[in-house]
């Protein structure tokens, strides 16, 4: 699989001009660009079927009769997609375009699918939220097929994969929203990868004529490697007075996602790593995604309330829970080859007062 963070200049400028007149200037020399043709057929009004090439949609439009032509097209392989008004209706097709020469796609004819559509945000260690413009999300089909593996052993069968399926693409505007339209049917790996940042991975089922929500909150990367975190747990009295907390639990969770191998047959996960979070997953696929395996790291605090573990770095949670005390929960970058220093001060657990009955 390709992943490529931000949409080419080179082709935005260049396809923008085009349209079926063509005109302007092109910063791609015209010895390496080429021409894409194609019949748009079975199509209620093609006029109104906007051309989309590698996510960005175009202002040329299909004729009458539905008879498109994509000019000034960089040679090389690109996915073009007709999409009718509502984005639910369309059709993908992938094209090899040669420089000084016209490549025609034959007939295209549109189905129904579904929309991905989402936003893509940058997300500081506040929580505050800044909108990604012109990000390319790529949605891939042609991925290994997971099955969940229940827990008598057996495995279900999983459904046959294309193999050559497409990948689609889109670019977020100013506000970081972006809409992949009518894709069809199926499971899908949803990615976005920016320079610097983290990379953002979700899965989403598609079905005809409904909208799959991928949205992503991209955060600075951080180095791997190994960093510290140490510290010292206290537990507070109802005077007012904190003593050293021995035998506090200190759990470290990371956000080192697993990462599937690329194989070509399908994986059976065990039953526990089925996902928590897909709720919207229909039993009628026979399988489920991977779910994030997050990894986990815990001590005790010794008889002066400290503790020290060695973990990955990156973004981690750090969870700290002591028997009468309220737990504490906290989000922190750590630095490869560094230390950080996170103390604690737990709070006499409260009994919440029970709620009255109801009156008859």
């Amino acid at each position: 699989m390709k992943y490529t963070a931000l949409v080419t200049v080179g082709l935005l400028c260049v396809v923008l001009m085009c349209g079926c007149g063509g005109g302007g200037s092109s910063l791609t020399p015209p010895s390496e660009v080429g021409t894409l043709s194609g019949t748009l057929s079975g199509a209620t009004s093609p006029e109104t079927y906007s051309i989309i090439v590698d996510g960005q949609p175009l202002s040329a439009k299909p004729n009458a009769d539905g008879k498109f032509v994509v000019r000034n097209l960089p040679a090389g392989t690109h996915t073009v997609a007709l999409v009718g008004d509502g984005g639910m209706m369309g059709a993908y097709v992938e094209a090899n375009v040669v420089a000084g020469t016209t490549t025609n796609v034959g007939t295209v004819t549109p189905g129904l699918g579904g929309q991905i559509v989402g936003l893509v945000m940058k997300r500081d260690m506040d929580g505050n939220l800044s909108p990604l413009e012109g990000v390319e999300v790529l949605a891939d089909s042609d991925e290994p097929v997971y099955i969940l593996n229940g827990d008598d052993g057996s495995v279900t069968d999983p459904p046959q994969k294309d193999g050559d399926a497409l990948q689609f693409k889109a670019i977020t505007d100013s506000n970081g929203s972006y809409i992949i339209p009518a894709v069809p049917e199926g499971s899908y790996i949803v990615t976005v990868n920016v320079p610097g940042l983290t990379q953002g991975v979700q899965w989403v089922w598609v079905s005809p004529g409904t909208t799959a929500v991928a949205d992503f909150q991209l955060e600075e990367a951080i180095e791997e490697g190994v960093g510290t975190v140490t510290g010292t747990v206290l537990g507070a009295d109802s005077a007012g007075g904190t003593a050293p907390l021995e035998g506090a639990m200190v759990t470290i969770y990371t956000d080192a996602r697993w990462s599937p191998p690329r194989i070509e047959d399908p994986i059976a996960l065990p039953a526990h790593a089925a996902s928590k979070l897909m709720s919207t997953l229909q039993a009628a696929t026979g399988f489920i995604p991977p779910d994030y395996w997050f990894q986990e790291f815990a001590t005790l605090t010794d008889a002066e309330g400290k503790y020290t573990l060695n973990v990955p770095s990156g973004y981690i949670n750090i969870s700290v829970w002591a028997e009468g005390y309220e737990g504490v929960y906290e989000r922190v970058a750590l630095q490869p080859k560094t230390t950080l220093t996170k103390n604690y001060t737990l709070q006499p657990w409260v009994e919440p007062e029970p709620e009255p009955e109801p009156v008859e």
